[in-house]
């Protein structure tokens, strides 16, 4: 591409005194936004309203022409030239005015387009008679363009000759008068010590998803609500469709108890507490109850939502107890007098998700409106706002132990994780559909629970 000039964008309402220019590369995309790894970031703190992938900016070649084209990536603010919102590819022009939404940051575009020439190497009597052939006949471009060609490959081959004559005649001079360099003898290397085996881990890119079926429940999966895994990893909880809550030791696939009609409607959601003697439950009938699991008897009941209730989860020092639902509001709970201590609104659809970070000071948050949500605790009020992109609802959150990283579990299976900090998604897994539905993963994001029309619960380990 030899035939173009550099091209680059300004932005010019920066808080920084001094405008920021960036270098466009002919080689590949030039992305646009918040997400670390566009060529153009910008500041996700002052430009709130720029998607992590706003715009993209490429080289374009047509019929030996090129161009410099801007496309917007589908967002919701818009990407706008001179003031007009494109909703299609958009040809560049030097001078261009860039705008990434209406109120997001402003960029001056630059460059020059060349038309493709023939470069060579010829005096410059050459030049002018060239130029006087242009001038005075109807010469054909190719014609001179192919003359043009031979002179240079003619002057290649003289250079060429002379080399080769110097090297013939260094050849026959006395072996004291050569000019020939010094031949320098290199020490071997004996490749056998280096290539030795080694020893590394057996897991790679191939076998990364390696599910293993290690126990199977004998329960219809129709039937099944929703499950969860205690603390521990030893029991399950189940809810069926019928209103009862049974509890497995999966391992041995022992029932150990039922909770018969636990709710009057159906149970949308389970947790045990950490240290798995309470079981907390939540349905359409709105309520919360909290279930003491070796007496196997209800000793509490919450009310104060208005709709069905999706997600309940204990802090980690079961202290606190969080609930959700269709009705977008977030409730915490002191799980001692059963008094709500706190009411967080902020999502625009039903919650299906919460979970407390293991230092009890956060909670997150997630459901149909495809955000995860970071709530201050102590503050009482949200702290963080990620929003997922081209995904699907959220079912279910978990921090990894550090608190560093959120694992989501979404309702077409896919499983994505995300860094807290830098509010961006590292991996995105498909599970295969040999594995069924996912309905569960456990707090160590090792184990697994699906639905599977012809085995029943499946519990899975990577």
């Amino acid at each position: 591409m030899d035939n173009y000039s550099p091209a680059h964008v300004t932005l010019i309402n920066s808080k920084l005194k001094e405008k920021v220019e960036y270098i466009l590369s002919s080689q590949s995309l030039n992305l646009m936004g918040r997400s670390p790894d566009c060529q153009v970031v910008l500041d996700p703190q002052e430009y709130i309203t720029v998607s992590r992938y706003h715009a993209q900016i490429q080289l374009i070649e047509k019929d030996d022409n090129f161009s410099w084209q801007i496309e917007d990536k589908g967002t919701t603010n818009g990407t706008f030239i001179n003031g007009e919102k494109i909703v299609s590819p958009y040809t560049l022009k030097s001078g261009d005015r860039i705008l990434l939404g209406l109120k997001g940051p402003e960029f001056i575009f630059t460059t020059e387009i060349l038309n493709p020439t023939v470069l060579v190497e010829d005096s410059p009597s050459e030049i002018n008679q060239d130029k006087d052939k242009l001038e005075n006949q109807d010469i054909n471009t190719e014609t001179l363009k192919e003359d043009i060609t031979n002179k240079k490959t003619n002057k290649e081959k003289i250079v060429t000759n002379k080399i080769e004559k110097e090297e013939e005649n260094n050849q026959n001079l006395p072996q004291e008068k050569r000019t020939d360099k010094p031949k320098i003898e290199k020490e071997k290397i004996n490749l056998d010590t280096y290539l030795k085996p080694i020893s590394i881990s057996e897991k790679s890119l191939f076998n990364l998803l390696n599910f293993q079926d290690i126990a199977t429940l004998e329960i219809d999966s129709k039937e099944v609500q929703c499950c969860v895994f205690n603390p521990q990893n030893q029991l399950i909880a189940i809810a069926l469709s019928n209103k009862n809550i049974e509890i497995w030791e999966w391992q041995t696939k022992t029932r150990i108890l039922t909770l018969e009609n636990a709710h009057r409607i159906s149970v949308n959601s389970l947790n045990f507490s950490h240290d798995s003697k309470k079981l907390i439950s939540g349905g359409s009938d709105k309520i919360v109850k909290i279930w003491d699991i070796e007496n196997q008897v209800e000793i509490a009941s919450l009310s104060g939502h208005k709709m069905a209730i999706n997600t309940l989860c204990f802090s980690q020092d079961d202290k606190l107890l969080a609930s959700s639902g269709s009705d977008k509001i977030i409730k915490i709970w002191n799980v001692e007098n059963q008094a709500e201590i706190a009411s967080l609104s902020g999502h625009k659809m039903a919650v299906n998700s919460l979970y407390f970070s293991n230092d009890n000071h956060y909670l997150i948050s997630g459901g149909g409106d495809k955000l995860i949500k970071i709530w201050n605790i102590e503050k009482q009020e949200e702290e963080k706002n990620i929003k997922m992109e081209n995904k699907s609802p959220i079912q279910s959150l978990t921090f990894s132990p550090d608190n560093k990283l959120i694992i989501c579990l979404l309702q077409d299976g896919k499983i994505c994780i995300y860094d807290r900090e830098k509010e961006t998604e590292l991996i995105t897994l498909t599970s295969p559909d040999i594995w069924g539905e996912l309905i569960a993963i456990n707090q160590n994001g090792n184990l697994f629970i699906s639905k599977s029309p012809d085995k029943g619960i499946v519990i899975g380990q990577i």
